[in-house]
């Protein structure tokens, strides 16, 4: 068990995976891509990561397992940086095919990581979070 906080915790495993991501051209250039595309979403992955730093904390993850979490928390809604802005940042309520639209930043965020060195768990993470997007599109959930 860890002898901190576990918010410093939480914290300090968020830096540590964002300090890991500079060593990555592909992950550095995305980061700074969705945190100056859209920060409201930015800031909501920040915010995943931190809840699944806290949640991996108490399961008693080691390190290795915090920072893919982390990582797959930064990462959920990457996609966002290919979607159109205004639907984002609209003042007005979506209606269906606009949130349906906006639905389609999991394929475009799959397509961006492609290349991306990424764990096996991590992908299965972003894997598991479009089947249930895809899911609420398809009404199922």
């Amino acid at each position: 068990m860890i002898s901190m906080p576990l918010s410093v915790y939480a914290n300090y495993m968020i830096i540590i995976v964002m300090d890991e991501f500079k060593n990555n051209s592909l992950l550095s250039k995305g980061v700074r891509c969705f945190s100056s595309y859209d920060f409201s979403s930015f800031m909501h992955s920040i915010e995943v990561a931190y809840y699944s730093a806290l949640i991996g904390t108490e399961l008693e993850l080691g390190r290795e397992q915090m920072a893919e979490l982390v990582q797959a928390g930064i990462l959920h809604d990457f996609g966002v940086c290919g979607s159109d802005p205004r639907l984002l940042n609209g003042a007005d309520k979506l209606n269906e095919t606009e949130v349906d639209r906006l639905k389609l930043h999991i394929i475009i965020g799959e397509r961006m990581l492609k290349s991306a060195s990424l764990s096996k768990d991590v992908r299965q993470c972003l894997d598991e979070h479009r089947s249930r997007v895809e899911a609420k599109r398809n009404g199922q959930e």
